[in-house]
């Protein structure tokens, strides 16, 4: 199941980072149907399959840090059979499983209290180059965040141009995310590509289609973070 998920994982173009990290820790749940002679080779099988699904999509946050977790609590709870190890990490991506569903829904009721009366909720579907036609019209851009890492946000591509003119037209942008998508050390975000089919029908020469997943805006840009838990001024 865990190799069927990897390439699953690699696949996934358009699902949320969120999304992804359920499917990778569901899996991971999944060797506690694996034959094990010892603790220390459920472990070590443990470990060597969280780092694999985490090798899967090494743009997406919550993957690394929902599977870090997941480890960490199976390991620190020391149990003294196999058996008991086992529940550990079906405890352990329960837990995750359960947060990731709900944290989401939790950012977001947060969210709109920053929605006051009066606000202009823009509800047409534009195109991204199309935003400063249209944030003049409005009194806050809110957005989502794959993850936090330093002084940077890291979301789908048009993010950035959006927060570098709502901030030149002296716009509020918040971005809308749970906390499993700040991220601490040992994260090194590396940025996805979608095929080059999306932007040109037919093959081209002459010159090369780049078509990132992500791009990088600075909090600088920003006016809050909204997580399940708080709401974070810069």
């Amino acid at each position: 199941m865990i190799d069927e998920t990897i390439e699953d994982i690699d696949r996934m173009q358009t699902q949320s980072s969120s999304v992804v990290a359920v499917r990778a820790a569901e899996a991971l749940a999944s060797l506690a149907d694996d034959d094990c002679d010892s603790l220390s080779e459920f472990y070590r099988l443990v470990e060597q399959q969280s780092r694999a699904l985490q090798r899967a999509k090494r743009s997406h946050a919550p993957l690394y840090t929902t599977q870090q977790r997941i480890v960490e609590a199976v390991l620190d709870a020391e149990a003294g059979t196999v058996e008991q190890a086992k529940q550990h990490l079906r405890d352990a991506v329960e837990s995750v499983v359960t947060e990731l569903r709900t944290s989401k829904e939790r950012a977001a009721e947060r969210a709109a209290s920053l929605i006051d009366d009066g606000d202009v909720v823009l509800t047409t579907l534009i195109v991204d180059s199309a935003a400063g036609q249209y944030l003049p019209e409005c009194d806050r851009v809110f957005v989502g965040m794959n993850c936090l890492v330093d002084d940077t946000v890291y979301n789908r591509v048009g993010t950035y141009p959006i927060a570098a003119t709502a901030a030149h037209a002296g716009i509020p942008v918040t971005a809308v995310a749970s906390s499993t998508k700040f991220i601490g050390s040992g994260f090194d975000f590396q940025n996805s590509y979608r095929p080059a089919s999306e932007m040109m029908h037919e093959p081209v020469e002459g010159f090369e289609v780049a078509n990132p997943g992500y791009d990088a805006t600075p909090t600088s840009l920003l006016d809050s973070v909204v997580t399940e838990d708080a709401v974070i001024g810069f």
